[in-house]
């Protein structure tokens, strides 16, 4: 799924990008979320040259817990080479406010 977003010889340079520190668990979905970093190299015209936006980097990606099954995810900044993470510190918070509450 996401090589398909991605160009040239990235490989080569063990192109990619990782998942940091910032996981977490919702046991009412029964979800783990991930966040991922920058891509490698940076620069996205190396890492991809004329296209492409790097699926999963600077993203937020949720998985079954059990299968790890990819369920779905939001990518901040597609094609980044600003190094422009998505790893920070993810909290799971109940609100009061259940019409603003997103299911996915």
């Amino acid at each position: 799924m996401a090589a398909k977003t991605w160009n040239g010889h990235w490989w080569r340079w063990s192109g990619g990008g990782t998942v940091w520190d910032s996981m977490t668990y919702d046991p009412e979905f029964n979800r783990v979320y991930i966040a991922t970093g920058n891509g490698s190299p940076f620069n996205a015209e190396v890492r991809s040259p004329g296209n492409g936006d790097n699926l999963f980097l600077c993203s937020i990606v949720a998985l079954d817990a059990d299968t790890g099954t990819y369920i779905w995810h939001y990518q901040v900044n597609p094609r980044d080479t600003w190094d422009y993470d998505s790893t920070q510190q993810m909290v799971l918070a109940s609100s009061p406010l259940a019409a603003f509450r997103v299911r996915c």
